[in-house]
């Protein structure tokens, strides 16, 4: 094998294990998209069950949890069914990723930096969450970052399928793990 070989299989499980340490952070995604978008939706759904229940329960509650109950079920219905739009297109967005494609990340972004936006548009300022704030940021950076050393964003559709499968990538540790085995 000459160098030029050895460089090429070199950076092609470079390539690779970028890919699968984005799919790792991509699934923490999907989960966290799906998530606040089932609860939206239940939000969106059943706002008045789950009020009336709060209702009957009230009495029982500590006064901060009755604030905070209160408070969402204050809110407008019209806030979750913004967010419930925003995390499936964030969830979209993640999919988009996962198959290398540019316009995930931006999908991803915008509707991250929106999600950061309802609730501040429909409870004002006191709902501007840093936590939030930082944790998208923080994703959306590591998005970035990934994509842009795996190349995903100089890539057109057909190049995307041209990238290294996982298979090979299974394939060649398994291939290492015998060649190990005879040297030994």
């Amino acid at each position: 094998m000459d160098d030029f070989e050895f460089n090429n299989q070199m950076e092609e499980q470079k390539q690779l294990s970028r890919i699968k340490w984005l799919h790792v952070v991509l699934v923490l995604s999907i989960i966290g998209s799906g998530l606040n978008l089932f609860s939206s939706l239940m939000m969106t759904l059943f706002a008045p069950t789950l009020m009336q229940t709060f209702e009957s329960m009230s009495p029982d509650l500590p006064q901060e949890m009755s604030i905070m109950y209160e408070t969402v079920f204050n809110t407008p219905r019209i806030m979750y069914v913004c967010l419930s739009v925003l995390y499936a297109m964030s969830l979209a967005g993640v999919l988009l990723m996962w198959r290398l494609r540019k316009n995930g990340f931006h999908l991803y972004t915008l509707a991250q930096l929106l999600i950061l936006v309802v609730p501040v548009l429909f409870m004002g300022r006191s709902f501007i969450a840093m936590g939030d704030i930082m944790l998208t940021l923080l994703f959306v950076l590591y998005y970035f970052i990934s994509l842009k050393s795996i190349g995903a964003f100089q890539m057109t559709d057909e190049n995307a399928s041209n990238l290294p499968e996982k298979e090979s990538f299974d394939e060649q540790n398994e291939q290492d793990r015998h060649h190990d085995q005879l040297q030994e």
